[in-house]
């Protein structure tokens, strides 16, 4: 009995390490792809935005661009790890299960690592960070469901759908979403990286033998 107890125990409660030793999952990066949709050429999402392209990247876009889905996912593997992971990284100061760190890394690249990163000025209520920093775990994952409005402050069907889809990966409620699953999922991301680079390279070969 009490060794049944023990073992229900430790399945309940969340495996959490600290953010310097996480890697970005492959669940997640598979998962901005589907929220981000592809864009070959570069548009602007919604009035007031900024331009876009890929699979939602936006530094150094600019209107005209065009892209292919390899060059795409490769940029979409490469700024997750190292930009919106690694950014995240720098204002986070306690341990996250994989899943709760995918979510604020999936929060972030739609956001930014600012946005996320911002902490409360003195005396106000506390920002997202603050709720992560002081462990109010519950409270964190609930708040992602605040950033769903877009310029003007107006509420966008489209982020109110992934803000519901990242808390519930934040609460480890999305299927197959566990620990024992965090070994293979980096295995997916540098399939993926891999997959990526060499198409990428097939794309441009082949556009050098059509020249």
């Amino acid at each position: 009995m009490e060794l049944e107890l023990t073992m229900a125990m430790s399945i309940s409660t969340p495996i959490r390490t600290m953010v310097a030793a996480l890697v970005v999952t492959g669940a997640t990066v598979v998962g901005i792809a589907q929220f981000e949709d592809y864009r070959g050429d570069a548009y602007v999402p919604v009035k007031g935005d900024v331009p876009t392209i890929g699979y939602g990247s936006t530094k150094g876009v600019k209107l005209g661009d065009r892209t292919t889905p390899a060059r795409a996912l490769l940029r979409l593997y490469d700024e997750v790890e190292g930009v919106y992971a690694n950014g995240l990284k720098k204002c986070i100061t306690v341990p996250l299960t994989h899943y709760e760190f995918g979510a604020f890394v999936s929060l972030a690249y739609s956001v930014g690592v600012p946005t996320v990163c911002r902490k409360a000025k003195p005396g106000q209520p506390p920002n997202l960070i603050d709720l992560i920093n002081s462990k109010q775990y519950a409270a964190a994952c609930e708040r992602i469901e605040a950033f769903k409005y877009g310029p003007g402050r107006k509420v966008l069907p489209g982020l109110v759908k992934r803000r519901a889809a990242e808390r519930a990966m934040c609460e480890g409620k999305l299927e197959g979403r566990n620990e024992a699953q965090t070994a293979g999922d980096a295995s997916t991301l540098n399939w993926i990286g891999i997959k990526a680079r060499l198409a990428a390279k097939t794309d441009h070969v082949g556009r050098l033998h059509a020249a």
